[in-house]
C-alpha cells in the first residue's frame, strides 16, 4: 500500500476498494505500523525521494539537450519528407529550403 493514499485522505475501505489485490486487515496493519513509527518511515520515504532525485539529474545530466534532440528530429523529418514527396513537391521544399537559408 502507498502511504500516500493515506496522506490523502481516504479510509481503509476505500484504499481497498482501488486496489483489488489488497486485503482490509492488511492495510489495517500497514497504516498501524506506520502510525507507530511515522518519523522513521517518513525519514526513510525522504531519503528515497532525494536518491531518485539525485538519479533523474544524474541521467538527464548524460541525455543531449532537448533543443538538440529536437532540432535533429525536425531535420530528419524535412529529410523523409523530401525523399517520399512528388517532384513538384520536392521542388517546392526545396525552395523553401533555400529561402530559409538566405539564399
Amino acid at each position: 500500500m502507498n502511504i500516500r493514499e493515506f496522506h490523502n485522505g481516504p479510509d481503509p475501505e476505500a484504499i481497498v476498494h482501488g486496489y483489488s489485490t489488497l486485503k482490509l486487515a492488511d492495510v489495517y496493519d500497514v497504516i498501524a505500523y506506520y502510525l507507530r513509527h511515522r518519523e522513521e518511515i517518513d525519514e526513510y520515504l525522504r531519503g528515497r525521494r532525494a536518491e531518485a532525485e539525485k538519479l533523474r539529474e544524474e541521467i538527464e545530466a548524460k541525455q543531449p539537450s532537448r533543443t538538440e534532440l529536437r532540432a535533429k528530429l525536425l531535420a530528419r523529418k524535412a529529410q523523409m519528407e523530401l525523399e517520399h514527396a512528388s517532384p513538384r513537391r520536392r521542388a517546392w521544399l526545396a525552395g523553401k529550403r533555400r529561402c530559409r537559408a538566405g539564399y
